[in-house]
């Protein structure tokens, strides 16, 4: 029996993890709780509690309990995907750091936010919440604080394959990974194969290799039906002659043409 998986969230990241499940031979389940996409996934579903099983140990089991509707189910999987993604909720590492401010109370964040509106509203604060950011930009800026940016020309004379694929490549962390405080020996290989672990889970069909040569059945169903409709042309055409010659001519040529039939 396909082992049971838990996909928290239908978006991209929920998706290609139910792909993924697919083709490993899994059974994946999908919860979301939008009804933005069409299919198969259990929509406006909210995901309750996920929580390990008392036999958790032996069997890696998961209780998860979902609401529909103002009713709720439970059931068991062996595995669970959360894909909601990482910025669906503000987080905030206070535990890891002691020294940032505490938040404030919410009523006073929803007074503010409602005081800003009506400003905006009157023409008298700019709206700044459709402003995009240059993420690339921005994030150069926080590594090269900290002495994490790549220096593209120092790479270019060191290793030109790497330089090129960070400066043309797609912009990932690995690329801040290279040097600075972070440093890991990993990242260089990290980001030229990057392509390869975004493509692999793209590729379900195996392509037919085009450089085997072709048998002769192939040359027979490719050629065959174009030369038996030009032989049957040629015959039409000869009868139509034959008609239309004169008969001396025609006495003339049919011994021959029958020598040759």
């Amino acid at each position: 029996m396909a082992r049971r998986v838990a996909v928290i969230g239908a978006g991209v990241s929920g998706l290609s993890s139910i792909k993924c499940c697919l083709d490993e031979d899994l059974e994946p389940t999908c919860f979301e709780r939008s009804n933005d996409i069409g299919g198969l996934w259990k929509f406006t579903t909210t995901v309750c509690s996920i929580m390990k099983r008392p036999d958790f140990s032996e069997t890696g089991q998961w209780d998860v309990v979902t609401e529909t509707e103002g009713k709720q189910e439970r059931a068991v999987f062996d595995a669970v995907m959360v894909c909601t993604g990482h910025y669906l909720n503000p987080r905030l590492p206070l535990e890891s750091f002691p020294g940032l401010c505490k938040i404030p109370p919410s009523q006073k964040l929803m007074a503010e936010a409602t005081k800003k509106e009506q400003l905006i509203e009157r023409g008298v604060m700019k709206d700044t919440s459709e402003d995009k950011l240059e993420f690339i930009l921005y994030l150069d800026d926080l590594a090269a604080c900290i002495g994490a940016k790549p220096s593209i020309p120092l790479l270019f004379l060191k290793d030109p394959r790497l330089a090129w694929e960070v400066f043309f490549g797609p912009c990932t962390p690995y690329q801040y990974r290279l040097m600075g405080p972070g440093k890991w020996d990993g990242a260089r290989n990290a980001i030229l194969t990057q392509w390869d672990r975004t493509l692999k889970p793209l590729k379900t069909r195996i392509i037919p290799d085009s450089t085997k040569p072709a048998s002769m059945s192939h040359y027979l169903k490719v050629w065959g039906a174009p030369i038996l409709l030009a032989s049957l042309l040629l015959i039409c055409k000869s009868s139509f002659f034959l008609k239309s010659a004169p008969d001396n001519l025609q006495d003339r040529i049919s011994p021959y043409l029958v020598s040759i039939w």
